[in-house]
């Protein structure tokens, strides 16, 4: 789940900045810096009406109960 209203950080939410925005057929990827310098991806159904963020658009990031989640860590 993506958000970018001004509201305080509820508990478990990340802070992050979108870098790219990817559309692939029916879903939209994320690419988002965080402040530490990590780079996520987030993939979420493009659907109507759902809120679209641009590159450069601060945004919080939440995991919803029973979605599936990845991680994987680039060593450098």
């Amino acid at each position: 789940m993506l958000s970018a209203d001004g509201a305080a950080l509820p508990q478990g939410m990340i802070e992050a900045r979108v870098e790219m925005v990817l559309p692939l057929g029916p879903t939209l990827v994320y690419e988002l810096s965080r402040p530490a310098g990590k780079a996520l991806k987030v993939v979420v159904p493009r659907a109507a009406g759902a809120a679209r963020f641009e590159v450069g658009q601060p945004v919080r990031i939440a995991v919803r109960k029973g979605s599936p989640v990845s991680f994987l860590d680039r060593k450098s």
